[in-house]
């Protein structure tokens, strides 16, 4: 990929988006792997966002109608790039807000973009996979559960050895030295018996 025109300035995620999109579809020969995953994870990242379903038609319109706010070329980048919903959002974006706009205003800006720019992909799916990803949530919830469950088990059985051994060497301690007194009985009735004979 060249660069034709440094000067351009700062693009918007939709303008990378289609530059991705043209370089992809462009000759295939002399494209390194890691060319091709540059291209194919921006690519992939670009089209969740909300530049995935921006028309040109739609951010120049938005353009012409937050002229009269006076927004710096970098503000209205990120304006579109990142699609904000609300106040706070718009506080992040533009500098000064609160001097700048009134809160009339603020909801006008945020109304605008609704308008001109649609919801992004993640939006739109987000309220599709709540139900799956409360349902991935418990059975994670539930592997955790599982896994305690089998360590507790696991911890349970060492421990069961454990008393096992040591009960097991307790008997053979105790048995050892009975064995022991035994054989010193033993020598005790001997020796007197020796003595007796004398």
């Amino acid at each position: 990929m060249e660069v034709i025109d440094n000067a351009q300035g700062p693009l918007t995620s939709f303008e990378v988006l289609n530059i991705l999109k043209e370089a992809k579809a462009g000759s295939s020969k002399q494209k390194t792997q890691s060319y091709k995953t540059l291209l194919y994870t921006s690519t992939k990242y670009l089209q969740s966002r909300p530049a995935a379903v921006q028309t040109k038609e739609g951010i120049e319109n938005l353009m012409r109608a937050l002229k009269p706010f006076k927004f710096t070329p970098p503000e209205l980048v990120q304006i579109v790039d990142l699609r904000p919903t609300k106040a706070v959002e718009l506080s992040l974006i533009a500098e000064e807000t609160e001097a700048r706009f009134t809160e009339e205003q603020e909801q006008q800006i945020l109304k605008l973009v609704a308008e001109h720019l649609p919801k992004p992909p993640q939006e739109k799916k987000d309220k599709k996979d709540k139900g799956k990803k409360d349902s991935g949530k418990r059975d994670k919830d539930q592997e955790q559960k599982d896994k305690e469950q089998k360590d507790k088990e696991q911890k349970d059985k060492e421990q069961k050895d454990q008393e096992q051994k040591d009960q097991e060497q307790k008997d053979q301690e105790q048995k050892d030295q009975e064995n022991k007194d035994q054989e010193n009985k033993e020598m005790d009735a001997g020796g007197s018996e020796e003595s007796m004979d004398l």
